[in-house]
């Protein structure tokens, strides 16, 4: 799974890397982060707090029409990016306290831009729910904090593929 702040570019205080130990912590799953934000600061960071994928754009230049060229890594970005993520110890940093947690700085864009908890094929009322039963796809409208009420438990109705799948 990945953690993403929808916002381009997005600021460094905006990217919500306490995101990252959360699910990781809550789901159980490896977690990666999808990067919006200039330079490679906050995707080292991302790292040291346990992200073990990185996703950032990547451009030949900058100045290419677009939203993604101007905040896409170039040559040179990408492979300071590589270096830097080889000096990673993975989980090093700790993840803030409860109070540091803010809102959502691309809530406004939430129904369209976060994924939601879908049935990748029809699911029987009853039927253990597996992760490979479910597909994490836009809008949101199960969000993916239900996760942990839906795996591993029976499903709530019949899901027909594509619905959105509710605890």
């Amino acid at each position: 799974m990945f953690h993403c702040v929808s916002n381009y570019p997005t600021q460094p205080q905006e990217a919500m890397l306490w995101m990252i130990p959360k699910l990781k912590n809550e789901l159980g799953v490896r977690i990666g982060f999808s990067d919006h934000t200039l330079g490679i600061e906050v995707p080292v960071k991302a790292a040291a707090l346990g992200a073990e994928v990185i996703e950032k754009h990547f451009t030949t230049d900058k100045t290419l029409p677009g939203p993604d060229h101007a905040i896409a890594a170039d040559p040179a970005e990408l492979r300071a990016l590589v270096e830097a993520l080889r000096g990673v110890v993975p989980g090093s940093l700790p993840a803030p306290p409860e109070e540091a947690i803010a809102a959502r700085p691309d809530a406004a864009k939430k129904p369209v831009m976060r994924r939601g908890v879908y049935a990748a094929r029809d699911i029987k009322m009853g039927e253990t729910v597996t992760l490979d039963m479910l597909a994490l796809v836009r809008p949101e409208v199960t969000p993916l904090e239900k996760l942990p009420k839906i795996v591993g438990k029976p499903a709530s109705r019949d899901f027909t593929a594509r619905d959105a799948v509710t605890p």
